[in-house]
């Protein structure tokens, strides 16, 4: 043990003795000294934060005692200051270390917070926990959470913020697969806040909605309620909500190939995301923007879009958004011959989306991996996966993604010598494609069937395009 150590080592050991000899009245008079000095020294008490759930874009401005927060609420909880005053720095605590990006931390925070709390506040503290359990993609935890916190809300009759936990809860509903509870979760929502009068609320629904209806197919529905939200936030003066709209726009556009114009709009929302420092959005976006380059033929930028993305979300933590990173960085390996890269990338997403609970990314990359199987001749292999691919499209209702995986497991099938198998499954794929409106895609599949079919000597598939 070198000198440094062992000093720190003594120094701690005195520092609690002599803190235990120290009478249980005393301790506490210490303790609230403490708080009183910090607070002075940061000019003043914080105030309390905003309510949750008022449909107001203001968090709450930043304070001076907001790294000392939680040390603040220690002081509190062991000194003679109110349990209001413990609360109180508990929530900034929390907040604080949110915005930081240390997401466990500020789910402890919450959940002790939770414990002193009763009611309504109580039921919030529990809703705020699940919130960050969910945006660390602790899907199981967050659905916990968010069910003990939604018993609270109704068991204690606060219809509004019940609302509220409903529509995080349909979040984690979508994400996990179960897309109609999901929906059914999200209307409640609405209906209750479209009674209670908070527009900024509607419009936060809306905007789950839209992402819930887009990746159904439901293109009309998730436009009409992307413009709804968008005016909502324009009106009520959040520009922060505003930029995340046309970002949610920009990637209905990429759904639907108007891919000029989504280019257009994530440049208008990432300027916004990175004056506010929304590192997590800006991350979104650019693995958004990723799939524009990609689709228009400039890798290059995709590439280096993509890169910028995996920094941001495993700087902020968004597990969830770091293996979708991955999957469609072992997309752009595979069409770019790195076989090896992609291959280690697609293993990494999967790790990362079973881990999560996130089953519908997790079907996307698992079809991804059988399309690379069967470039590099592991066609057994390339099999199972597209079943297991599909199979999970299907629970997940991924109308889009089960109709590319099928035509591409054709093609597969094609090569295997399995040709009436094979046009059954294009077929079945071709059609789904075309109710989902996903014209761009059956024709990028469409050139690959006319060089599968040439080669094995058989017929094109019928309702193959140019």
């Amino acid at each position: 043990m070198n000198a440094e150590i062992a000093y720190l080592f003594r120094h701690a050991l005195l520092r609690d003795a002599a803190y235990q000899l120290q009478l249980p009245g005393d301790r506490a008079r210490l303790h609230a000294l403490a708080l009183e000095l910090i607070e002075d020294v940061c000019g003043g008490r914080a105030p309390a934060l905003p309510p949750s759930g008022t449909g107001s874009p203001d968090e709450g401005a930043p304070h001076a005692t907001d790294p000392f927060a939680e040390e603040l609420a220690s002081h509190a909880r062991l000194g003679t200051a109110p349990r209001e005053v413990r609360a109180l720095y508990l929530e900034r605590a929390a907040e604080f270390a949110k915005r930081n990006f240390r997401g466990r931390d500020s789910e402890r925070l919450w959940r002790e917070l939770a414990e002193i709390s009763d009611g309504c506040k109580e039921g919030e503290a529990v809703r705020q926990a699940g919130i960050v359990a969910f945006d660390g993609g602790r899907y199981s935890e967050a659905e916990r959470l968010l069910e003990r916190a939604r018993e609270l809300q109704r068991s204690g009759g606060h219809r509004r913020h019940e609302g509220l936990v409903l529509n995080n809860l349909g979040r984690v509903f979508k994400e996990t697969g179960r897309v109609p509870e999901g929906e059914a979760a999200m209307k409640e929502a609405l209906e209750v806040h479209r009674e209670s009068g908070h527009r900024i609320v509607q419009a936060d629904i809306l905007l789950n909605l839209a992402g819930l209806w887009q990746e159904s197919g439901r293109i009309d529905e998730a436009e009409k309620a992307l413009g709804e939200a968008g005016t909502i936030y324009r009106e009520e003066g959040d520009p922060l909500s505003e930029a995340q709209t046309l970002a949610a726009s920009a990637a209905l556009m990429i759904y639907s190939g108007r891919l000029e114009r989504a280019e257009e709009l994530f440049n208008e929302a990432l300027p916004c995301f990175r004056k506010m420092k929304r590192r997590r959005s800006e991350g979104i976006a650019l693995g958004n923007l990723a799939a524009v380059y990609y689709m228009t033929q400039r890798g290059d930028l995709a590439e280096r879009c993509l890169d910028e993305a995996l920094v941001i979300h495993r700087e902020v933590g968004n597990r969830v958004y770091e293996g979708i990173a991955l999957g469609n960085l072992g997309l752009h390996y595979q069409e770019t011959g790195r076989f090896e890269l992609a291959e280690a990338r697609l293993t990494e997403a999967l790790a990362i989306q079973r881990d999560i609970g996130n089953v519908r990314s997790e079907g996307i990359a698992t079809g991804i991996l059988a399309m690379l199987y069967e470039k590099v001749g592991r066609l057994e292999e390339s099999e199972r996966c597209f079943l297991e691919a599909l199979a999970i499209h299907r629970r997940v209702g991924n109308r889009r993604f089960e109709g590319f995986h099928q035509c591409a497991f054709a093609l597969l099938l094609v090569a295997r010598g399995k040709v009436e198998e094979a046009r059954d499954r294009w077929k079945a794929g071709a059609a789904l494609l075309v109710q989902v409106g996903d014209a761009r895609g059956l024709r990028e599949i469409s050139k690959s069937a006319r060089q599968a079919c040439e080669k094995a000597g058989v017929a094109p598939f019928e309702g193959a395009v140019e």
